[in-house]
């Protein structure tokens, strides 16, 4: 979960990813005090298929822990079109209370914003 060289929560997504999964590693981020800390979440290895209603549920969700246990910037790299379009519908949901989610087309990319925002 935390790599303590770069100081990121990094999530790999390894197949498919359902809402179950996703509220699973949430819950788990949040008992570990890690919603504070910059996230990258490679999406590269896996699939999420979720509907509008789970995405919403998700959204919901995140926005209720973050209101609790704060939170950080998230840099999103999917790894299909399905991924990708979550993460938009997502992000107009408002992205569970976070306005530093933030989608990249590769991990380098997503690395570089998440380091430069810290300045």
């Amino acid at each position: 979960m935390l790599d303590q060289q770069s100081e990121l929560v990094r999530t790999t997504l390894v197949g498919s990813v359902s809402l179950a999964d996703l509220a699973r590693h949430a819950r788990a981020l949040a008992t570990n005090r890690l919603l504070t800390v910059d996230q990258l979440v490679d999406g590269r290895m896996g699939s999420l298929r979720l509907s509008l209603d789970e995405t919403r549920e998700f959204a919901d969700l995140m926005g209720s822990l973050r209101s609790v246990y704060g939170s950080a910037r998230v840099a999103f790299v999917p790894g299909d079109a399905e991924s990708h379009r979550f993460a938009e519908r997502y992000r107009e949901m408002g992205a569970g209370a976070n306005p530093a989610f933030a989608l990249f087309e590769d991990v380098p990319s997503a690395e570089v914003w998440l380091v430069s925002s810290r300045d």
